[in-house]
């Protein structure tokens, strides 16, 4: 009663204090609303005529691009997850709860925590994990979405070879190494990858030769070969690295049904596995928006100005928003670099907007795509030029570590890899 008691202090405050004063309401710590809401920042800070509020269900940014290496032990999960209260410092316009509904009509936001109300909205809740309707999935599968997620897989890897060292049936210990990742693209050639690396040369040295032959990992992908935003080229590579990393690759197959210990294709071939991971692709944010919305794949469709039709005091961006440019038919891929650049365009919109300036059109340029082979091994075409190898492995690092919002993780992240060329990864499970 105390809690919801002082939050309600807290909104009647907002309320009372604001009401005089433009408010512009934040949704999301993604790098979307992060980003956004930096620009923001730094633009009104002391403009005492603008209330800015950001909304998150963390009080922390994390650079999902790291998350396998967090989930097998290359990086603290410490190192990825910075503070917002650190990243705004002098700040005290955040609201650490999760959203529930959005009224476009009322210009309110309910919360956790209770409803604000706003002038100007940006919303930015990315996306969750899309299970396509696939039966059980959601019951009976882990998944890499969150810095929970990556933590609750390091545990898990480390947990499943204890228990299958205590088994003494061939069979039973079989299935207990075998890993199933689902879904090709790259956070699954991502987390698979860095899973061998993190079974063979950090876990199982502790373990003995005829246990570790046991070890398999398996990657399911529905289509005809992976990485299907890469060149020929380079997914032909990128097939050779995973083979030799002893990773399975099975084309062309669909899970039609997940159960305890077991997957089901649509070949009706079963797979036991005490180990099912879902990495087939994410969803928009769910929340619910009143009124309805014209969509397109679950994405809210937006102008060339990130702004709602018939709603221009609403911008939306990144997973959550169908924009395209000008003259292309096709909605901007769910990436994070997306929607790290489109927060460049968003804050100057809703800048030039509050200043009584017309908004101008925004045209995303992609500079190119990197997709991390585990130790050592990268992929990337950049500026139409193909690298792989060493030195994509150096660009892949260098491009995310860049991404890092304050210089103390960037550090702590660097010593991790450092570090961790020279001596084997953690093996701790710690929750």
């Amino acid at each position: 009663m105390l809690i919801r008691a002082n939050h309600l202090i807290c909104n009647t405050y907002w309320i009372i204090i604001m009401s005089n004063k433009t408010k512009i309401l934040v949704l999301g710590a993604g790098y979307g609303g992060v980003y956004t809401f930096k620009h923001l920042h730094k633009h009104f800070k002391n403009n005492p005529n603008i209330a800015l509020k950001l909304v998150s269900k963390t009080n922390y940014f994390v650079s999902t691009p790291f998350l396998h290496e967090v989930a097998t032990g290359n990086i603290d999960p410490e190192h990825v997850a910075e503070p917002l209260r650190k990243i705004f410092p002098g700040t005290e316009e955040f609201e650490l709860a999760e959203v529930k509904s959005i009224s476009l009509k009322d210009k309110k936001v309910s919360t956790g925590a209770g409803a604000l109300s706003y002038d100007y909205l940006v919303m930015a809740l990315g996306a969750e994990t899309n299970y396509r309707n696939t039966k059980g999935a959601r019951e009976h599968t882990l998944t890499l979405k969150t810095l929970e997620d990556a933590i609750k897989l390091k545990n898990h890897f480390i947990a499943t070879f204890d228990q299958a060292a205590n088994l003494t049936n061939e069979n039973e210990i079989k299935k207990k190494l075998r890993f199933v990742v689902i879904g090709g693209g790259a956070t699954g050639v991502e987390l698979a990858t860095e899973m061998s690396d993190f079974f063979y040369d950090s876990l199982g040295p502790y373990y003995t030769k005829k246990f570790v032959e046991h070890i398999e990992i398996i990657l399911v992908h529905a289509g005809d070969d992976l990485l299907p935003n890469f060149s020929r080229s380079i997914r032909l590579s990128s097939k050779k690295v995973l083979r030799k990393k002893k990773i399975e690759i099975k084309f062309g197959l669909q899970v039609t049904e997940v159960r305890p210990g077991s997957l089901v294709l649509n070949n009706s071939k079963v797979i036991e596995a005490s180990t099912i991971i879902w990495t087939a692709g994410v969803t928009p944010s769910s929340v619910s928006i009143e009124p309805a919305l014209e969509r397109e794949k679950g994405r809210i469709v937006v102008n060339q100005f990130f702004q709602i039709p018939h709603h221009p005091e609403v911008f939306v961006l990144g997973d959550q928003a169908a924009f395209r440019n000008v003259g292309e038919s096709m909605a901007l891929p769910m990436l994070a670099q997306v929607a790290h650049k489109q927060a460049d365009g968003v804050s100057l919109n809703l800048i030039r907007t509050i200043e009584g300036k017309l908004p101008v059109p925004y045209t995303y340029k992609h500079l190119g795509d990197l997709v991390s082979l585990g130790e050592w091994v990268a992929a990337g075409e950049l500026f139409g030029f193909k690298i792989f190898g060493h030195l994509a492995w150096f660009f892949w690092r260098g491009v995310y570590l860049s991404k890092l919002l304050s210089p103390t993780k960037k550090v702590k992240v660097f010593f991790d890899w450092t570090l961790n060329l020279f001596s084997p990864r953690d093996i701790s499970a710690i929750e």
